[in-house]
């Protein structure tokens, strides 16, 4: 249940900084991914606006290219949205 609801808080999730990154994650593929990481600004640590980090909202979507190339990029394994990590 919980799970469900995050998947739609991050889905209907308004843009930040950064959207091109959170969008690519929901949309994309792992090339789209790391063209949005190569932008000016954006980072494999963002967080969007519910504070849950970009390498969960790809755990989220069952995204594991996507999730390589943000652990690749630098992203926190560890991070949190304060229930959910990458990992769980």
């Amino acid at each position: 249940m919980l799970r469900a609801l995050l998947f739609y808080a991050i889905l209907f999730a308004a843009p930040l900084p950064g959207a091109e990154l959170f969008e690519a994650i929901r949309n994309g593929t792992s090339a789209e991914v790391r063209a949005a990481l190569a932008m000016p600004g954006v980072n494999a640590a963002a967080k969007d606006e519910t504070g849950t980090p970009a390498l969960v909202v790809a755990a989220v979507f069952n995204s594991l290219d996507t999730m390589k190339a943000l652990i690749e990029a630098g992203a926190d394994v560890n991070a949190a949205n304060g229930v959910f990590t990458s990992l769980r």
